[in-house]
C-alpha cells in the first residue's frame, strides 16, 4: 500500500473507541467539544480524495461525485455534533460546577464517593 489506509485508520479508531477508559468525565466532554473538529477532518478527508479523483486519478465523474455525497454527510454529522457540548453541559450542569468549585477542595468532595 501507497501509506493511504482509510479502512485501517478507521479501524484503529473503532477499536481505540472500545478500550477508552476516560479519566473523568471532564475528559469526555473534552473530547465531545473535540468532536465537530474531527468529523469535519474526516469529511475532509472525503473532500480531498473527490477533488482528487475528479483531476488526477484515473477514474470517472461519478466516483469524484459519490466521494462528494459523503463529504457532505459527513459535514452534515459534524454540523450536528455541533450541538453535543451544549447537551452534555447543559444535562451535567451541577456535575461540572462541582468539578470546576469543588465544595472545601477536590479531596474533601471526593467524599460523596458514588
Amino acid at each position: 500500500m501507497s501509506g493511504f489506509n482509510f479502512e485501517q485508520f478507521a479501524s484503529e479508531m473503532e477499536s481505540s473507541a472500545s478500550s477508552y477508559e476516560p479519566d473523568g468525565c471532564m475528559e469526555i466532554l473534552a473530547m465531545v467539544d473535540q468532536l465537530p473538529e474531527a468529523l469535519t477532518a474526516v469529511a475532509n478527508t472525503l473532500r480531498i480524495l473527490a477533488e482528487r479523483s475528479d483531476t488526477e486519478f484515473p477514474l470517472e465523474k461519478e466516483v469524484a461525485a459519490g466521494f462528494g455525497e459523503i463529504f457532505q454527510a459527513l459535514m452534515a454529522a459534524a454540523a450536528a455534533a455541533e450541538e453535543l457540548p451544549q447537551v452534555f453541559r447543559t444535562a451535567h450542569e451541577q456535575d461540572i460546577a462541582r468539578h470546576e468549585d469543588p465544595r472545601n477542595g477536590p479531596e474533601a468532595e471526593k467524599g460523596w464517593n458514588v
